[in-house]
C-alpha cells in the first residue's frame, strides 16, 4: 500500500497530539522529582506536578489508543503489532482508570504500579515490534521511515531492558550501594526511553500535512 500525504496525514496528527502530550506528561514528572521532594515528609510548592503528570497520562490515553491503531494500520498484516497494540490499549484504559480512582482518593499508589508497570512494558514492546516490523520488510513502504523504525527499536528496546534492570535491582538488599549502583546503570537506558517515548511520536507527527489534518478537524 502506498502512503502518500492523505494516508499519513490521521496518523501523524494523532502522533502530533501523542507527542505533546506525553513530552508535558514526562516533563512534569522529571520536575516533580526534582524541585517536590516527593519521598520527603514536608510538602512543597511544587507538589502539584505529580497530579498534573497523572492527569496528563489519563489524557493521552484515547489519543495513544487511536495513534497506535493507526500505526498497526499502516504496517498491516503484522499480527505480532496487533496483538501488542490491543494489549497496551487494555492497559492504557485499565492505567487511565485506576489513576484517576487514585487522584480521587479511592485507590493507592502502590496499586496503581501494579498497573502501570504491565502497561509500560507493553508499550515499550508494542513499539519495538513496529520498528522491527518496518526494518524486516523494507520491500512494503510504510508510513513509518526506516530511521523512525530504528528509533522505535531503540527506545522500546531500552525500555524492556531498563525494566528488567531495575527488577534485577530488587533482589539486593533495599538500600545496599550493589541496588544503588544497579538502579543507576539502569536509569541509563530508562532515561533513554522515557524521554525518547514522546519525542519519538512527536516527531513522527511533525509533519504539514499532519497538522492540516489536525486543524480541519478541529473546525
Amino acid at each position: 500500500m502506498h502512503w502518500g500525504r492523505v494516508g499519513t496525514a490521521p496518523l501523524r496528527a494523532w502522533a502530533l497530539v501523542v507527542g505533546y502530550v506525553g513530552a508535558a506528561s514526562a516533563l512534569a514528572l522529571l520536575l516533580f522529582f526534582a524541585l517536590a521532594d516527593p519521598f520527603g515528609v514536608n510538602l512543597r510548592t511544587w507538589s502539584w506536578l505529580g497530579p498534573a503528570n497523572d492527569a496528563l497520562s489519563i489524557v493521552m490515553a484515547p489519543g495513544q489508543a487511536v495513534a497506535m491503531v493507526l500505526l498497526w494500520q499502516a504496517m498491516r498484516p503484522a499480527p505480532v503489532v496487533a496483538v501488542l497494540t490491543w494489549l497496551t490499549i487494555a492497559a492504557l484504559f485499565a492505567g487511565a482508570v485506576v489513576t484517576a480512582m487514585m487522584l480521587a482518593g479511592l485507590a493507592t499508589l502502590d496499586t496503581q504500579y501494579v498497573f502501570a508497570i504491565p502497561m509500560i512494558v507493553l508499550m515499550f514492546a508494542a513499539l519495538l515490534a513496529a520498528g522491527l516490523r518496518v526494518l524486516r520488510d523494507r520491500a512494503h513502504q510504510t508510513a513509518i521511515a526506516p530511521g523512525a523504525a530504528r528509533w522505535a527499536v531503540i527506545t522500546g528496546a531500552s525500555g524492556i531492558v531498563a525494566l528488567l534492570i531495575f527488577a534485577l535491582g530488587f533482589l539486593f538488599p533495599a538500600g545496599s550501594a550493589v541496588q544503588l549502583v544497579v538502579f543507576i546503570v539502569g536509569g541509563i537506558p530508562g532515561a533513554i526511553a522515557y524521554l525518547g517515548y514522546p519525542v519519538w511520536w512527536l516527531v513522527l507527527g511533525l509533519r504539514r500535512d499532519a497538522v492540516i489534518y489536525l486543524r480541519s478537524q478541529m473546525t
